[in-house]
Formats: C-alpha cells, structure tokens, sequence
C-alpha cells in the first residue's frame, strides 16, 4: 500500500504573501518532517507556481509541480476579502495532486497538508492500518481525520521561527 501526502502552496503574487521566502522556509520545515514518517512507502506531491531553488536537494520522494503557467491558477485580487477564492485555489492545486500520485503512483490513500504543518511520524502508518481494517468488511474508499494538535508557526525577521497559540482539535 502507498500513502501520499499533497501540499497545495500559495502563489508567490498573491496579495496575501508579503515575504515569499517565508512560505518557503515554512515549507521546507514541513516537507523534513513529512520525511520522518515511519512508513518509509510515501510520497509528498507539492503544487505550486514556483518551485523553491532548493527542491532538487529535499528527496527523491518530493515531487513539485509548477501550475503556474495554467490561468486557472493565476492570483486573485479579489480573494483577500473572499476566502471563498482562495479555498477554490486550494481545492484545484490538492485535485491536481491527487489525480498526479494516482497516476504516477497508484497511491491507496492520500492526505492534503498545508505548507505550515507538522504532522505525527506515524500518521501515514496509523491511517493505512486503519484502512485496510475498516475496508476489509465494508466498501471504504477512505476517512477523514477528526482531531489533533494545531500550533501556531511564524517566521521572524531573522527566519527564526516563533510558535504561538496550540491548541487540540476535537471531532471538528
């Protein structure tokens, strides 16, 4: 079984970056921890509209791809006040990768993850494990993630980072 995980990324004009470098720091950040999974089976499919100077050093499991020359993708000036806009950007960049590692790797379960998050080593372990349960009686196609632990991350001038608030998220 093969677990992918999809990181949908702002694009570097969109009214909402003031510091691209930031994201990608951020980002960088995710993708090291994203490798640390005990499930050595995975693969981390990206899409974005630049791809980062240091992506051909991150792995061989981390896939990047460039939508930016699709106008589908192209910035909104309108989605600063319609997060509507930017959740259909999201929506569209996650689909892309989805239909990408089904293609490319026949991957049995996939998990879309913000460019900003750290998740548990054994999560992609946990969720194959549970699928192949819960499929094994009935027609389960997948699940959805309930609860966990959000932190809040920013970048500093220096490019340190300063967490913030945490807190845990129950049957959301």
């Amino acid at each position: 079984m093969s677990f992918t995980f999809i990181i949908p990324v702002i694009n570097p004009k969109s009214a909402q970056v003031s510091n691209y470098s930031h994201v990608e720091i951020v980002l960088r950040k995710t993708l090291e921890s994203l490798k640390r999974q005990s499930f050595r089976e995975i693969n981390i499919v990206v899409v974005c509209c630049q791809i980062p100077s240091w992506a051909s050093t991150i792995g061989d499991n981390v896939f990047f791809l460039d939508v930016s020359e699709s106008d589908a993708f192209k910035p909104n000036p309108h989605s600063v006040k319609d997060p509507g806009l930017r959740r259909y950007d999201q929506g569209l960049k996650v689909i892309v990768g989805a239909l990408y590692a089904i293609s490319k790797f026949e991957t049995d379960l996939f998990m879309r993850v913000d460019a900003d998050d750290y998740v548990n080593t054994h999560l992609a372990e946990y969720s194959l494990k549970t699928f192949r349960r819960l499929s094994e009686n009935s027609l389960v196609d997948g699940y959805k993630v309930k609860k966990g632990l959000a932190v809040e991350v920013s970048i500093g001038r220096n490019h340190e980072k300063k967490y913030g608030s945490t807190y845990l998220i129950k049957d959301i």
